[in-house]
């Protein structure tokens, strides 16, 4: 899922500027139900749940955009819903054994070290704004797409064929290369903000 949320198009009056962070309440209202459906192996139920919170993620951020609507609560509480709901779905289904472990690995590790590292710049440094990367923008749509054809294999609606083993190697090693890459480049940031400014005289 990708990240928002710039200011750009035509403003929208104030009538329909609730719309895309009603779309977010929507995607995290949908994390525990997905997580409890797979639970139950009711997958057909929870594939339409996830795919209406893919939808939701892509709709949110494209009125976002079209509409001119920047909103805090939108930035800070759109990667949290995509990152709880790729965190639950992944859950569950490593722990049912339909994802390799080191997926989930991947993505608790590459998570925590995003988190943490947000923490300790808005300790440092103050304010915090991340844009997603290109690397990043890719390993989001790669995950989605390995939870979606996951949930399919499940419901009896798609192959676990080759293609399956292929793209759950490739959402691994973007998973880690898009840790390797925030920890680079935020990482050069914080040495550039920490070196002493120079004498003007």
């Amino acid at each position: 899922m990708a990240g928002r949320r710039s200011a750009r198009g035509p403003r929208i009056g104030m009538p329909w500027r609730w719309l895309p962070n009603a779309l977010t309440v929507l995607r995290l209202a949908l994390v525990v139900p997905i997580a409890c459906l797979l639970w139950q192996h009711s997958d057909r139920l929870a594939l339409a749940c996830f795919m209406v919170a893919a939808f939701s993620d892509y709709a949110d951020g494209a009125l976002a955009r079209r509409w001119g609507i920047e909103s805090r609560f939108g930035a800070v509480t759109d990667p949290i819903a995509d990152k709880l709901t790729t965190l639950a779905a992944a859950g569950v289904l490593t722990w049912q054994g339909s994802l390799p472990l080191a997926y989930l690995g991947a993505v608790a590790l590459r998570d925590l070290v995003i988190v943490g590292g947000a923490t300790a710049w808005r300790l440092r440094f103050g304010s915090v704004e991340m844009a997603p990367s290109w690397i990043s923008k890719l390993n989001t749509g790669l995950n989605f797409l390995l939870l979606l054809w996951t949930m399919g294999v499940r419901a009896d609606l798609l192959p676990g064929d080759a293609g399956w083993n292929a793209l759950s190697v490739a959402a691994i090693v973007t998973t880690l290369a898009s840790g390797v890459d925030y920890v680079w480049v935020w990482g050069r940031k914080a040495v550039r903000r920490s070196r002493p400014e120079p004498d003007a005289g």
